[in-house]
């Protein structure tokens, strides 16, 4: 466009002043630029200009015949823009605007002074920036320390001391409580703490004889009254199908079998919940709480015989199994409580935390105009107290619960000290039995199934196991691993000399298979809650017949 009529003339120079951005624009810009074109003979010698921008990104070049090229960046909304040119009056012509007197020497001072005060500003701005972000590090700093003291405080409260002693005899706590005061000890997330506490327990209930535990699906023991039958009957039962999985290896001449279950099958016994069975049992809260559920599953599914899969797939669509199921893990945590053992760590962390999101908060605003000071004094304070929170401990143990968590760990040592098991006499057997039931409680059921079967050569004898162990959990964890006469003469005639004695790692690890199974029952039972299920189902089959399959009931 062009300008006529818009300047003011002197008797030394020419002047105008244009804004193309005034303060009464509401609309920010990201950038703006301008160019101004003076009449010919104007030069950068006999002219001058002047750009008045308050924002902090501006330029201004000129061309040799005096033109003005002029940027702005971001150009906040209320902000203006204007440019102030001054020529000699030699250039100008028939300028309809005229004033008395020189105007230069004003003209050039007013500017100048103009740009220092602004320069006096803009100094004044930087020295509060920097004495801001100063004050914020110093901040950030203090934050950044306290954090880590209370890091370091909840550590060594929720920690406690080891000493290098053993206990051969488990704790006097449930099982349980055992597994959750070992998941507050390794830290456990809570789905593998209450899977590690329902499949001990669960192992203590058959310990028990509250209910049978049997490796391999339900499907495996159709036609078997699982309910009443001896563990030799029901072994006879399988003979030509064995429940579990087994893998053959013909290496070097040999011919060894190695087995696994890809499920475990729970008999519920027929007595009623008034019945005096239950009351010889001796069970403790949590004990009776999963009978309870497990009954309850039953009940629904029409059968006291199911694996951990039926139960698994019964939760998809049982909206009130599935709440059933939740508020009897509920319950467990409840028994844990009540033992009082912890104290709360970590609430100075959290109010750290909180002072620290008004920090940031406020530093933002404070530091908004330099992204560069906050990142710098920011961005590691944020770094420090998420990595802090994500690092705190916010449950330890009192001076009770410390005394417990001693001797827990001490029996923990003893159940890794795999050589001392061969001071335990195999008429101990209800002693190995409650080793199987903590160790699933601490997660380390494979590995001391696996060393007790190393050290205790009875437990690959099939005919001693028979005549002694039956009955028990140190029978149905390595007697099906040892294959009935007829499938074995079925694996061993293709070749081989004969099936050696089975190797420490072929048996039955029913705490392993609880654990994975109640990790998957969990699942179902969150998925089930968070939809919105019509709360019905069928029952489901398999389990044996007789008395150990049917409708559910008493005998």
């Amino acid at each position: 466009m062009t300008f006529e009529g818009v300047s003011t003339a002197y008797d030394d120079v020419a002047t105008f002043q244009w804004e193309p951005i005034s303060t009464r624009n509401t609309v920010p810009i990201g950038g703006a630029t301008g160019t101004v074109t003076f009449p010919d003979g104007v030069t950068t010698k006999n002219s001058a200009t002047w750009l008045h921008f308050e924002g902090p990104f501006s330029q201004t070049t000129r061309d040799k015949d005096g033109t003005l090229h002029f940027s702005a960046k971001n150009v906040k909304s209320g902000m203006y823009l204007d440019v102030v040119a001054m020529v000699d009056i030699a250039q100008m012509n028939d300028v309809p605007r005229h004033e008395p007197g020189e105007h230069r020497e004003s003209l050039i001072t007013s500017e100048q002074d103009k740009m220092d005060r602004w320069a006096r500003y803009r100094d004044a701005q930087h020295r509060e920036l920097v004495m801001r972000a100063f004050i914020i590090a110093a901040i950030g700093i203090t934050l950044c320390a306290a954090m880590l003291a209370c890091l370091r405080g909840s550590i060594r409260k929720t920690s406690f001391p080891k000493d290098a002693a053993y206990r051969r005899e488990p704790s006097d706590m449930t099982p349980n409580n055992a597994a959750r005061l070992n998941a507050l000890i390794e830290h456990c997330p809570p789905s593998q703490t209450n899977a590690r506490a329902l499949s001990a327990t669960m192992l203590s209930l058959a310990s028990k004889h509250a209910i049978r535990l049997l490796p391999g699906t339900a499907k495996s023991y159709d036609g078997i009254d699982v309910s009443s039958a001896s563990d030799a009957t029901v072994l006879s039962g399988v003979e030509q199908t064995p429940a579990v999985e087994y893998h053959v290896d013909r290496s070097d001449g040999r011919t060894s079998i190695a087995v696994k279950p890809d499920d475990v099958t729970i008999v519920i016994e027929a007595d009623g919940e008034d019945s005096p069975g239950r009351a010889a049992s001796h069970l403790c809260d949590s004990e009776t709480d999963l009978l309870d559920f497990l009954e309850a599953v039953g009940k629904h599914g029409k059968t006291r015989v199911f694996d951990m899969k039926q139960m698994r797939s019964l939760m998809n669509d049982w909206e009130r199994g599935a709440k059933e199921q939740q508020t009897m893990v509920t319950q467990l945590e409840g028994e844990f409580s009540k033992l009082n053992l912890t104290v709360s760590a970590g609430r100075g962390g959290i109010v750290v935390s909180i002072i620290a999101f008004i920090y940031l908060v406020v530093s933002c605003a404070l530091l908004s105009s330099n992204l560069f000071l906050q990142l710098v004094t920011i961005l590691p304070v944020a770094l420090c107290v998420g990595l802090c929170m994500g690092l705190m401990r916010f449950s330890g143990l009192n001076e009770h619960g410390r005394q417990l968590a001693s001797q827990l760990e001490a029996f923990k040592r003893y159940l890794n000290d795999f050589s001392d098991f061969t001071d335990r006499g195999t008429q101990e057997l209800a002693l190995w039995d409650k080793y199987l039931v903590y160790a699933a409680a601490f997660g380390l059921s494979e590995q001391v199934i696996s060393q007790l079967a190393r050290s205790v050569p009875e437990l690959s004898d099939p005919q001693w196991l028979d005549d002694h162990a039956s009955g028990s959990l140190v029978y149905w964890m390595y007697r099906p691993t040892i294959l009935p006469g007829a499938v074995v003469a079925g694996l061993t005639a293709g070749g081989g000399a004969g099936v050696t004695s089975f190797a420490p790692s072929s048996f039955a690890d029913l705490g392993a298979q609880l654990n994975d199974g109640f990790v998957e029952v969990q699942s179902a039972v969150q998925t089930t809650l968070g939809s919105s299920g019509s709360g019905a189902s069928g029952g489901f089959g398999g389990g044996g017949g007789g008395a150990g399959g049917g409708s559910f009931g008493g005998r």
